[in-house]
């Protein structure tokens, strides 16, 4: 999915879904709120009926819409297209629901299909004259029209959605907004998933020494790296992931101003391995700590 996503006089084109840190840090470089966005949806070719559609609400939560409607199965698709026809375009949070909430559905093949429903709702004057080919664009929107006013329907992808009787999720997890840590990612033995486990930093040293004893002499695999610092690559960051814990503690103290100086600096240093990282983090903190000082004094 490609958007254009409009922030004051600033617009930026993204393609989603991409990975939560990715989207925060370009989110962040926009000075954008992540839980207030605006987006008008270029190309999705996953959902065509989204595409021209100016969509507001959580950056997040769009995203997720992208990875969904890439793999979400064919009821589901339909269900979706059914309630967008149905109610509208409404915010980014409802149409995710819309994904993990129930819609009665009917499929339709034929024009004596489509008389059965409406014979059901009382409707049927009007269908005696549908063709062969009931989905023909003229017949399914005079069709669709009837049925929005006494089916509390729509047909949409060959199933009879009944929008009017569509139930919500009762329980929706939310997992899909990145959780405030520095550092994130999952480990375990190569080839083992059930050792696999989530790491987040920063976290108790004992956590780390507990990992390195329990898999000794293992190969271990790293993967879903997250992280605050793009330009700190997976291989880099855990070629010692006691420095990393390190950097992820002084990381997690800065304000938004410091860590905005913290990520220029990086930049004008070129910096791609840890202790690059770790050494630039500790000038920010020893610079912190003596303004403490200095207004101590005052």
């Amino acid at each position: 999915m490609r958007i254009r996503l409009l922030h004051g006089a600033w617009q930026e084109i993204f393609t989603l879904p991409m990975w939560e840190s990715k989207l925060r840090d370009q989110l962040d470089q926009m000075e954008c709120d992540p839980s207030e966005i605006r987006a008008q949806i270029e190309d999705s070719p996953a959902m065509r009926c989204l595409e021209d559609e100016a969509l507001t609400g959580n950056a997040y939560w769009l995203n997720h819409l992208a990875k969904m409607i890439m793999t979400t199965d064919d009821a589901h698709r339909a269900a979706f297209k059914g309630l967008l026809d149905f109610y509208g375009v409404q915010r980014v949070e409802t149409l995710v629901e819309w994904l993990y909430g129930s819609v009665p559905m009917q499929r339709v093949h034929s024009a004596a299909d489509m008389r059965e429903i409406a014979v059901k709702y009382g409707c049927a004057t009007g269908f005696d004259e549908i063709t062969a080919d009931p989905y023909a664009p003229d017949v399914l929107d005079r069709v669709n029209a009837l049925f929005r006013i006494h089916c509390g329907g729509v047909i949409a992808d060959g199933y009879f959605c009944k929008c009017s009787e569509y139930q919500p999720p009762e329980k929706l997890e939310v997992n899909w907004i990145p959780a405030d840590v520095p550092f994130s990612m999952v480990c375990g033995v190569m080839g083992d998933d059930s050792t696999k486990c989530v790491l987040q930093f920063p976290c108790p040293s004992e956590t780390i020494d507990q990992l390195r004893l329990a898999h000794a002499g293992k190969l271990i695999a790293y993967s879903d790296y997250q992280t605050l610092l793009p330009g700190l690559e997976l291989a880099s960051a855990v070629k010692d992931l006691h420095q990393l814990n390190e950097l992820a503690g002084i990381v997690l103290e800065m304000d938004h101003e410091q860590f905005r100086s913290f990520r220029r600096q990086l930049d004008r240093q070129y910096a791609k391995e840890l202790p690059q990282f770790l050494a630039c983090a500790e000038s920010i903190k020893a610079q912190r700590e003596e303004q403490i000082g200095m207004e101590e004094m005052q």
